[in-house]
Formats: structure tokens, sequence, C-alpha cells
């Protein structure tokens, strides 16, 4: 009755090679609890034959050349998606290290304590140390990513970890500029900063969403 019901199976008109002398298959049905009817059993065997688990013993060199051409082909799209995370994690750190750097002579040459008076020193000192450090972290969170992304030691946890961190840092300062836009005294100023900051979170934003989607980054 099972020959029946193989015969009577579309899917076996192809020319497949029939998998019930298998002992392996039968081992497998035997360990199931399935009732033993001819339909079921047929049914799992056709499956199981028709799995990539059972491919390469019934196609042989075929399969093992369609899995070298697959592995190849994934490793290729690996590179290109790490030499793009590469570049864009690069552009982003280094104009975040730009604005660091630019950053730390804002004061002086914007004469921002000309604006506070001269007997709030506590103020002054305030707007000085916040400045000095957020410059200081712009150059550091550069640096640092740079150094993960191209360093042998780094790994993809760390890597995600300062990326996302930068993500977040540049995304608040994007919402910042919409809600409170500095450089308004110039429209072009106002959005030329609005337009970069946004470039930098969008660097950094798709560098970490391809890492997270590619999982042998690193």
């Amino acid at each position: 009755m099972l020959d029946q019901v193989n015969d009577a199976n579309p899917v076996r008109a192809v020319g497949r090679p029939r998998v019930e002398s298998d002992s392996r298959l039968f081992d497998l049905v035997s360990k199931t609890n399935l009732s033993y009817t001819p339909v079921r059993v047929d049914y799992l065997l056709q499956t199981l034959h028709d799995s990539s688990l059972f491919m390469a013993r019934d196609q042989g060199p075929n399969c093992a050349s369609w899995n070298a051409s697959n592995w190849r082909s994934t490793k290729r799209r690996n590179k290109v998606t790490e030499l793009l995370s590469r570049i864009l994690i690069t552009i982003g750190s280094c104009a975040s290290i730009g604005f660091g750097i630019w950053h730390f002579f804002v004061p002086k040459v914007w004469n921002w304590y000309s604006y506070i008076d001269t007997q709030a020193t506590e103020l002054i000192v305030a707007v000085r140390a916040i400045n000095f450090f957020f410059s200081l972290s712009l150059v550091l969170f550069g640096l640092i990513n740079i150094s993960l992304i191209y360093g042998s030691r780094s790994n993809r946890y760390s890597i995600l970890i300062v990326l996302c961190a930068t993500c977040i840092l540049w995304l608040f300062r994007v919402i910042l500029q919409v809600i409170y836009p500095q450089g308004s005294i110039n429209t072009i100023l106002q959005y030329g900063m609005l337009s970069s900051f946004v470039v930098i979170f969008l660097c950094h934003a798709i560098a970490l969403l391809s890492i997270v989607l590619d999982k042998s980054f690193g």
C-alpha cells in the first residue's frame, strides 16, 4: 500500500531517488509519535528527503558546488557590508572629531563670555567646563569609534555599544537643533549646522544597522 501511495504522489514524478530504503530516515520515523500509516510515513520521508539535511547526500558534487558558491556570495556580501560600515563610521567619526576640536575655540571666537555678567564668575566657569567636556567627548567618541572599527582586537559587541551611544548622542543633537536652533541669527548657518548633524547621525545609524544585521561582523 505504501508503494501505491508513493506512485500516486505527484512529487515522485520528478524522478527523485526513493528514500524508503534509507535506514536513517526510517530510524527517524520510528522515533516519532506518529501513527504508522502509509500516508503519514510517506509524507514524512518525502519532507525529510526534500530538506537541506539530505540534499548534499542525494545531489553529491552539485550540492557541494552550490554550497561553495553560496558561501562565496555570502562572504562577498559581508565584505561589502564591512567596508561600507567602515567608510560611514570613518566619515562620521572624523566629522565628530572636527566638531569637537572646533568647539574648543567657539567661546573665544564668538565671544561668549562678553554676554555674561563679569560678576557671575561661577557661571563663566560652568560654561567653560561644560564646553570643554562636550568638545572632549566628541573627540573621544570619534577616536574610539575609529579605533574599534579598525582595531584587530575589537569585537562586534564593543563596536555596537560605542556606536549605539554615538547614535544616541547625535540623535539628541539633531532634535535640539530642530527645537532650539543654534545659529538662528543666520539662516544658512542654522540649517547648515542641522544638515551636518543629520549627516553625521545617519553615518553612524546606517553603520549600526548594517552591523546589527550582519551577524558575522567582527
